[in-house]
């Protein structure tokens, strides 16, 4: 068995680009909470549910494309 020559996704563009959007997640959110004064709690539960909702249509809409 062959395997393909090049993949589709390279793993390490794929790695810094999730880390590059939780990073900015993370300061966005601790950015705009500077402004209204949640503590680092609430921040992290925002942070948090921002990912989740992220990774949850990204799932769905992989789910619904195949």
């Amino acid at each position: 068995m062959k395997l393909p020559g090049k993949s589709f996704l390279e793993t390490k563009l794929l790695s810094y680009s999730t880390l590059g959007i939780i990073i900015l997640v993370i300061v966005s959110v601790w950015l705009s909470g500077v402004d209204s004064h949640r503590s680092l709690f609430q921040n992290s539960i925002v942070s948090t549910s921002i990912l989740a909702i992220a990774f949850f249509c990204s799932l769905v809409s992989d789910y619904i494309m195949v």
